[in-house]
């Protein structure tokens, strides 16, 4: 009886700590999918006094609304938290404006988000928009950034493909200027070196180069995925400088965006592990001053910053420097580096390289000698001419 009655309990403990354990799960797995929604417009986060929760049928309804579609996921009945964020939503919406949803993994804005919700499918919501609206074509303009618009915008939807073909070529002058720009406004400005977050901001900031308020259009519906600032927080901390910086950054070229594009920004706070944030890196980590064109070369080093030219070696193009010559002084520079943007001051270099150890040695070798001859013994004459001390006497 006593055997019975133990294998009664210890069936009780295990079922009971399974039970506990796919609760745990489950929970878990809930919570990581909760996300809050924004809304910028005009260069500020449109405030709300109290967090509203919505379904995800309801906040699909929101999203719908805000891209224009014309069938909503569910009716609004009487549910007046969503007609009040709906008519709000209205009464911010800039008159054809392009739009831009913005998903940000593992972090959050530092603000009162419109509503919070669950479980938000936004691949699904570019799907919905792909499939049932009539005429519409999608554009992987790079991994993080796709772009949805109608058929009949052909030319500027062409424009817009063209100005991404070259980005990556474009990166690096990209991010210069804005580090420039960063360190002269911000005091002890630290800027990141990850690759994916130099990457995500320059793509939006070559994005806002593009789109103004006389391109934008009304149909034009930009998706961004943001990782970067997981994978910032997850090598150095999010109380790091670099970290608050680097969100700094990137909240504020979002709501300088928000002057021209009418943007949702969705995070997902909870969310800690990407499987593809490793892989991206080494993949923009891989570097080459070689390209497979010579438009992409010459875009890429602003044709050789006009000191060379973009030439053919072997199956890819480099710049090839050319000296050029100052009529004013009478001087030849020699230009190197990969965009030929460097003087190269080699000659200038050694030379004063091979002076200065000439006359480092000269001078030791001058000062041994005066020593050398201060030891030597005086001739005949000199000593007998000499007056001999009186320690001598």
């Amino acid at each position: 009886m006593k055997w019975v009655n133990l294998l009664s309990w210890s069936l009780l403990f295990i079922s009971s700590f399974a039970l506990a354990e796919s609760d745990s799960k489950h929970k878990h797995q809930q919570r990581r999918h909760d996300s809050n929604v924004y809304l910028l417009s005009n260069g500020k986060v449109v405030s709300n006094d109290d967090t509203t929760l919505l379904t995800k049928h309801e906040a699909m309804t929101y999203l719908d609304t805000f891209l224009e579609l014309d069938e909503p996921y569910v009716k609004l009945g009487d549910n007046d938290q969503l007609i009040d964020l709906l008519n709000g939503l209205w009464d911010t919406k800039k008159l054809g404006s392009p739009k831009l949803i913005v998903n940000v993994k593992g972090e959050d804005l530092d603000a009162t988000p419109m509503f919070k919700t669950k479980h938000l499918p936004l691949h699904k919501l570019m799907k919905n928009l792909v499939t049932n609206v009539p005429s519409v074509q999608l554009y992987k303009l790079t991994p993080e950034l796709k772009y949805v618009t109608t058929t009949d915008n052909e030319v500027d939807s062409s424009s817009l493909v063209h100005h991404f073909n070259y980005f990556t070529e474009k990166l690096d002058s990209i991010w210069k200027q804005f580090n420039a720009k960063h360190q002269q406004e911000i005091q002890l400005y630290t800027p990141t070196n990850d690759k994916l977050f130099i990457n995500e901001l320059s793509q939006l900031i070559h994005l806002g180069e593009k789109i103004n308020h006389t391109t934008g259009k009304s149909t034009d519906v930009f998706f961004f995925e943001v990782s970067s600032l997981l994978s910032i927080k997850r090598k150095i901390g999010s109380s790091s400088t670099t970290f608050i910086h680097a969100k700094e950054a990137m909240t504020d070229l979002l709501l300088k965006l928000s002057q021209t594009f009418d943007i949702v920004v969705v995070t997902f706070p909870q969310i800690q592990e990407l499987s593809h944030l490793n892989k991206r890196n080494v993949e923009l980590s891989v570097k080459s001053f070689q390209y497979g064109t010579q438009a992409a070369c010459e875009v890429a080093t602003n044709k050789c910053n006009s000191h060379g030219k973009c030439t053919q070696v072997g199956d890819n193009w480099a710049c090839q420097c050319e000296p050029s010559f100052n009529k004013t002084t009478s001087k030849t520079t020699t230009w190197v580096g990969h965009d030929c943007s460097k003087k190269d001051v080699s000659v200038e270099a050694n030379l004063f390289l091979w002076t200065s150890i000439a006359l480092v040695v000269i001078l030791v070798g001058g000062i041994q000698l005066m020593f050398g001859i201060g030891n030597d013994p005086l001739p005949g004459v000199l000593d007998a001419a000499t007056i001999p001390k009186k320690s001598n006497l």
